[in-house]
């Protein structure tokens, strides 16, 4: 064997290639046939873990047997199912002798609070040797999917036996669905100075006091988490919230923070002294059809955030959280409404207040097909005030919309407007894999994308509906813009894009003109036919 494959950070680096081309077989391989290859091999094998029935084979006889008898369905399940079927057929059996047997099979489910008498600490030493291997540990992903699955509650606690706190010494990411506060009484044994992400996903048997009390810890558990993300139905309780920001505020090094929720009036207030800098706030699990029964926010400023995500299922709460904070420092916004149609004075007012962060670089919009096609045109105009733009996408919800997307509402003149403002911007995206109704032609013609073309110098890619059916008649704008731009990579043109064939040659040289690097591409189906032999052919001429 030549003497580079001696040295371990080599090794390192080609299983970990082999590990990112899920080849599980060939690091299994590498581990048993050279010494060399060992500890690298088995260190990409096991560096991250999906579900934690995988160390049930790696336990001792007697915690396998455990799991074993609490495999099945639950006490609680089985005295259900019991009285149901009593009742049903009138049974003579006395339900004190069922409810007995039953309370038998509930002891022998219970978890030992320690290991039996004829246990060895030499029994957990194969799973030792593999724990501290582990640097990622999820969830198993079915635990949510089926009742009967044996829970992570009961593995987690097996693996506190094991005689070693915290169990994975080595853990640096872990995510995982908690079923009640048993589950989350064993966390800190899980939780080790190495930890960086944190996300927990608890059920509705997990009480207040025990979360709250869990927090208080979690400064002194995981000192340097970077990454916290935190879902389940307890996070509407105002102390709960409160128990998790001065949690935040102990960890100096927290970065991302993730939650489910309706803020309490102090939450912003809280979150502002912390070292956070990007903050997702899902609220499209909640439903808020009168704003006036939510807690009012008290107004502050967040001088540290600079990026947030957030989902809102109400165009009039969301104006209540975006009127309450200032946001000096955010550079990236992701803002997806629920709202299928926003009244046009809210959604010009939510625009303006959106368009009030100066360091703004990246926006990206969900709105529904409403919002997108039938609003006036002009409410966009605010966003001229991001002068530092770079990147901006209008897109429509991932899991479609009841409704057809008639195109964006932007037409030339709005567009040519808007560019003028965003000097830098590289990245244009409209929702270009949708399309509407035929008889509607998008709004946008060549004449807007050269407005385009000629006020952002830098753009790299675009992502439009354009009606290119229109030829401009100025002899600028049919020329193009002033100079080529060559920094212009990719021309997508959206699936309500309409041509006219007999004038395809003319629209290619108008974008060459323009674009004279760009790579035109469409989407085929049964109405882009033309526009995809259009893409091919101005592509072979480029």
């Amino acid at each position: 064997m030549h003497r580079a494959l001696a040295l371990e950070d080599i090794l390192d680096g080609v299983c970990a290639q082999l590990q990112q081309q899920e080849a599980g077989r060939t690091l299994a391989s590498l581990a048993v046939a050279c010494t060399y290859f060992l500890l690298p091999a088995l260190r990409a094998l096991w560096r991250d873990a999906l579900g934690v029935r995988q160390y049930e084979a790696l336990m001792p006889p007697w915690a396998r047997e455990h799991l074993k008898l609490v495999g099945g369905p639950s006490p609680a399940q089985l005295w259900a199912l019991a009285d149901r079927y009593c009742s049903s057929l009138s049974l003579s059996l006395s339900r004190s002798a069922v409810h007995s047997a039953l309370a038998a099979a509930s002891d022998q489910r219970t978890l030992p609070a320690s290991p039996p008498p004829g246990a060895e600490p030499s029994d957990w030493a194969r799973f030792h040797f593999y724990a501290a291997l582990v640097r990622t540990l999820n969830a198993d992903p079915q635990t949510r999917r089926y009742a009967f699955r044996l829970p992570n509650t009961h593995i987690l606690r097996v693996l506190t036996l094991s005689g070693r706190t915290p169990v994975f010494p080595r853990l640096e990411s872990f995510n995982m669905f908690i079923e009640d506060n048993r589950g989350l009484a064993c966390l800190p044994s899980f939780l080790s100075g190495e930890l960086t992400r944190l996300e927990l996903h608890t059920g509705h048997q997990v009480t207040l006091g025990a979360y709250c009390t869990l927090l208080a810890q979690l400064g002194k558990l995981a000192p340097a988490l970077r990454t916290f993300k935190v879902t389940g139905p307890l996070f509407t309780e105002p102390e709960l919230q409160h128990a998790l920001l001065s949690a935040v505020g102990s960890l100096p090094t927290l970065r991302t923070l993730a939650l489910e929720g309706v803020p309490m009036p102090q939450f912003f207030a809280l979150l502002a002294p912390t070292a956070v800098r990007a903050l997702t706030l899902d609220l499209s699990w909640f439903y808020l059809p009168n704003v006036e029964d939510t807690p009012s926010l008290h107004p502050c400023t967040l001088p540290n955030l600079n990026t947030l995500r957030f989902t809102c299922p109400s165009a009039a709460y969301a104006l209540r959280v975006f009127s309450s904070i200032s946001l000096p420092t955010l550079e990236h916004l992701s803002f997806k409404l629920s709202q299928q149609q926003t009244p046009v004075t809210e959604f010009s007012h939510l625009l303006e207040l959106l368009a009030r962060a100066p360091r703004m670089r990246t926006l990206r919009l969900t709105l529904s097909a409403l919002n997108l096609s039938h609003q006036p045109a002009e409410a966009y105009l605010a966003l001229c005030a991001l002068r530092e733009l770079e990147e901006l996408e209008l897109a429509l919800p991932e899991k479609g919309s009841p409704l057809p997307f008639d195109g964006l509402a932007l037409g030339d003149v709005q567009l040519a407007r808007l560019t003028s403002a965003w000097r830098r911007l590289r990245r244009l995206r409209v929702a270009p894999r949708h399309g509407g109704s035929p008889e509607h032609r998008p709004r946008l013609t060549l004449r807007g994308v050269a407005a385009l073309a000629e006020a952002c110098a830098e753009l790299e890619e675009v992502e439009v509906h354009v009606d290119l059916s229109q030829i401009p008649g100025t002899p600028e704008a049919a020329d193009g813009a002033a100079q080529p731009r060559t920094c212009m990579r990719r021309l997508r043109l959206g699936k309500e894009s309409v041509l006219d064939e007999d004038s395809a040659e003319e629209v290619s040289e108008v974008l060459r003109a323009m674009w004279p690097a760009a790579q035109l591409e469409a989407d085929e189906g049964r109405l882009t036919a033309g526009l995809v032999r259009f893409c091919k052919v101005h592509n072979a001429r480029r």
